[in-house]
């Protein structure tokens, strides 16, 4: 959420209440047991191994501290998780993964989800309504994508009550989550080196990922010469290679470098690299949330290979406890204003990239983004919608969280930087939520920009026809292009700057339709190689080793 270096200053803002005893015997949530070597206690790093059971006898049915563990019942190897949440709150967040007697990862499914052996227990302290992240992870997978997919229970660790958290799905690579390319050591040519790659932009904490910096300044009056940090989360920094790594980051920085540019062609400038629909969602979701941290930590997005799409692709959501009206700063609790403008804070180094400011002067992604939001407002976003959902979690928490916040006692009382006046009931958290979100979402059906114009998104999506190999290249490169005939095409070739290094009319071979180009001349690096004919344009990149 912050920095280190500013957990004192955020300390005289938040207070922590600490635990009252609290006796569970039976719950109407799965109920999650850990117990740990001779009360061995939890690092932020390294994992430690402990025993975990989960009782959960299905839906509907009450579960009992006296069951048996019929949902898991193994090792784990767990540690603390989040930045300055584990300094600032005494309700502590973990991570654990599915381990064999040995200490191996192991994949099993937990609670209904798929099998995997990394997961989330997020305490969700600062969040009273115990409801913010589950909101906003289950709309993220109903407006289309994958969402982390998360069950609530209640936690007894070494004997003790621990309150109400939620068991949710790390953000990763795989086949039940991102499920783009697993990208191996040996893939570091052609098709193969091109995808999947998870990346974050967040602040540091933990064990490191590869990353590196952006050449483009961050956005805001408090960003002044401070520049982006990008992870590579997948592959790890124990695996990743140097051609993996060039490439990456090549990539990214062509996408930027368009973004900066205002290349605003939808088939040459930055849409030639990154998927306009899922920057729309992406945006909708965290402003309708007015997400204070949304544009500037826990900021996921990936990269799957070419030959699957290949683009960049915003999300997952992550990390929404201070979202929904749950924090003052850069008035993230007003519900009128978009919050894009204001990625930065005062005591912050963590701010945004400048890439919304650049996409809120395209006028494709504005038109975009109004064809979506009226799609979106009549089904998975309408106010009824959402107000069902946040009834549902309150019906579903109303016992558990009685429970939970006799434990904390932080009901009507200030933790961290929430707004006043602080409801002294759930059930007031619960309206409040309601109610803000219904007042953001009047006021963002009347300001989102644009002019819905289905024919320019459809124009966004034309995909590219033109195949090239080898790619990485030495010396010549082979394109393939679908035409409907042998007529001459023009092909430019542009360097990341945007410069003109090659242009050539040539016309395509035999049935196969192939042109042969000699680039042996060119510098190593990246570069766009465009196809014109009969005023269509098809890019692709290429890169010369």
């Amino acid at each position: 959420m912050f920095p280190k270096k500013h957990i004192l200053l955020l300390g005289l803002l938040c207070i922590a209440f600490y635990a009252h005893t609290q006796i569970l015997t039976s719950s109407n949530l799965p109920i999650v047991v850990i117990n740990t070597l001779n009360n061995q206690p939890i690092l932020d790093d390294p994992k430690i191994m402990a025993d975990m059971g989960i009782i959960y006898n299905g839906p509907n049915i009450r579960n009992y501290l006296t069951d048996p563990f019929n949902d898991y019942n193994g090792k784990i190897g767990i540690e603390m998780r989040g930045s300055s949440s584990q300094y600032l709150f005494p309700k502590k967040s973990y991570g654990f993964e599915c381990w064999d007697a040995l200490g191996n990862e192991i994949d099993l499914p937990i609670l209904g989800m798929p099998a995997e052996s990394d997961w989330c227990l997020i305490a969700n302290y600062a969040d009273k309504s115990l409801s913010n992240n589950t909101l906003t992870y289950s709309t993220w997978t109903k407006m289309g994508w994958w969402g982390p997919r998360s069950m609530s229970v209640e936690l007894m660790l070494n004997g003790v009550y621990q309150g109400v958290y939620l068991v949710v799905e790390k953000v990763k690579r795989g086949a039940n989550r991102i499920d783009i390319a697993n990208l191996q050591p040996a893939d570091t040519t052609g098709d193969d080196l091109t995808g999947g790659y998870v990346l974050k932009k967040d602040q540091p904490t933990g064990s490191q990922d590869w990353g590196w910096y952006s050449n483009y300044q961050c956005y805001g009056i408090y960003a002044v010469g401070i520049y982006p940090y990008y992870n590579c989360i997948d592959p790890g920094i124990n695996s990743i290679q140097p051609q993996q790594e060039a490439y990456i980051a090549a990539y990214v920085d062509s996408f930027e470098t368009a973004l900066h540019n205002h290349n605003f062609d939808p088939v040459t400038g930055w849409q030639h690299f990154a998927d306009i629909h899922s920057f729309v969602d992406f945006f909708i979701l965290q402003e309708l949330a007015k997400n204070v941290d949304g544009y500037r930590i826990s900021m996921y997005f990936y990269k799957d290979k070419n030959s699957n799409g290949g683009k960049l692709t915003m999300g997952v959501v992550w990390d929404f406890d201070l979202a929904w009206r749950n924090c003052y700063v850069n008035d993230a609790h007003i519900d009128t204003g978009f919050y894009w403008p204001n990625g930065d804070y005062f005591w912050s180094n963590n701010a945004s990239p400048a890439w919304w400011n650049h996409l809120w002067q395209d006028s494709l992604f504005t038109s975009a983004l109004r064809c979506r939001w009226d799609e979106l407002k009549t089904t998975t976003l309408s106010i009824a919608s959402l107000q069902a959902d946040a009834d549902s979690m309150y019906n579903h928490l109303y016992e558990s969280q009685q429970r939970n916040f006799s434990t904390w006692p932080i009901l009507g009382q200030t933790v961290c930087l929430e707004p006043t006046p602080i409801p002294t009931t759930y059930l007031g958290e619960i309206d409040e939520l309601k109610n803000w979100m219904s007042d953001r979402w009047v006021w963002l059906d009347a300001h989102i920009p644009g002019i819905c114009n289905p024919a320019s998104i459809a124009e966004t999506d034309a995909t590219s026809s033109i195949k090239t190999w080898p790619n990485p290249f030495t010396d010549e490169v082979q394109v393939q292009m679908n035409t409907a005939s042998n007529e001459p095409v023009t092909i430019t070739i542009t360097d990341l700057s945007g410069r003109i290094v090659q242009t050539e009319i040539a016309r395509p071979i035999g049935d196969a339709k192939i042109v042969r180009l000699n680039l042996g001349h060119l510098a190593a690096g990246m570069y766009q190689l465009t196809v014109e004919v009969n005023g269509m344009k098809n890019c692709t990149s290429i890169i010369r080793n």
